[in-house]
């Protein structure tokens, strides 16, 4: 009699008498038991086949869990991305286009446009005269005098100050005026246009006219 009342009162004093609950196995396999509680769980799984059973399925379990967790963060993280990627298309899909940006994309455009729009200039003097001034920076339509000159094809040349060719082309003299469009010239100062005859076999064709212009 007397030994079943001392291994009752051990089975209440030692809470792993018989086996170890679910939630002491957890925190012995997260790391988290108390020092005591840790050395009760170890003293009895070393002999227990059935504990270490329960720690192997509920190691599973755990593993399988933080699994799950992980693919459903990947899972959010993508429709995150995906909503950040659907955002920034939308809005720059016309008509969506806010209009601020559309005002700023306007003012941009406007900014720009002079840089491509051919300037209009009329050239009549020969050099030696008063030169006209060109903006610098943007395409020339130039309207060149060709009064006194036989209608047909001419070839064109612009060059600067020391005579180097920056720009060489054709036009058509029609009634008494050559039409020529001449890209951007980035160059400040003197420059001049000439026309030359059709080149002829044994060379160049013959100066025609010249003009001269100022870039600024």
């Amino acid at each position: 009699m007397e030994s079943v009342k001392s291994h009752s009162a051990v089975a209440m004093l030692d809470p792993y008498f018989d086996h170890p609950a679910e939630d002491a196995l957890e925190r012995f396999l997260l790391q988290q038991c108390q020092e005591d509680e840790l050395e009760a769980v170890e003293t009895h799984i070393i002999g227990c086949e059935s504990c270490i059973t329960r720690l192997e399925d509920l190691e599973f379990q755990i593993t399988a869990t933080k699994l799950a967790l992980q693919e459903l963060e990947s899972e959010r993280s993508a429709r995150e991305a995906a909503k950040q990627q659907h955002f920034w298309k939308s809005w720059f899909t016309i008509p969506t286009l806010s209009w601020a940006a559309g005002a700023a994309c306007l003012a941009l455009a406007l900014l720009a446009a002079p840089r491509f729009v051919p300037a209009n200039v009329n050239l009549s003097a020969y050099r030696g005269l008063e030169s006209p001034t060109v903006p610098e920076g943007r395409p020339l339509d130039l309207h060149l005098n060709a009064a006194d000159l036989a209608e047909g094809r001419v070839g064109v040349e612009v060059v600067d100050s020391n005579g180097s060719e920056l720009w060489k082309g054709s036009a058509n003299i029609q009634h008494d005026q050559a039409e020529v469009v001449v890209p951007r010239i980035t160059e400040p100062g003197a420059h001049f246009v000439r026309l030359y005859a059709p080149a002829q076999d044994d060379g160049e064709g013959r100066l025609l006219r010249e003009f001269a212009f100022d870039v600024q």
